[in-house]
């Protein structure tokens, strides 16, 4: 069977390249990202946006939204190291400790996990 289900992924990202701005304007970004465990670059879903600035992407954490109970998704990057999860049950998280983040080199890949009942 094919997934066709897709999860809506949220950042909250800083519209400038400076990662500690004395006053800096936040903005959540909904993207649909099909949940197939194919890797999509953050700077292919939000490089267009108006949040890709001086040829960065910043962003503090992730939010999972409009999800299956299934779902699960990870947020990875080599360089600044990240490695974050959301799921059902964990919908949000920081990916650096709260810390602003240049993300732009990060992917994105998200799945629908089964649930096997298992004989007792």
């Amino acid at each position: 069977m094919k997934l066709t289900n897709a999860i809506g992924l949220l950042f909250t990202v800083l519209t400038t390249a400076n990662p500690f701005p004395l006053l800096g304007l936040s903005s959540g970004l909904g993207l649909t990202v099909v949940s197939r465990r194919k890797h999509h670059s953050i700077e292919s879903l939000y490089g267009k946006s108006d949040l890709a600035k001086r040829g960065g992407i910043f962003a503090t954490s992730a939010q999972l939204t409009d999800f299956g109970q299934y779902t699960g998704c990870v947020i990875v990057q080599d360089e600044p190291e990240v490695y974050s999860h959301v799921n059902a049950d964990e919908t949000w998280t920081f990916l650096d400790r709260g810390a602003w983040v240049d993300v732009k080199d990060g992917y994105v890949s998200c799945t629908q996990f089964q649930t096997v009942d298992l004989p007792v």
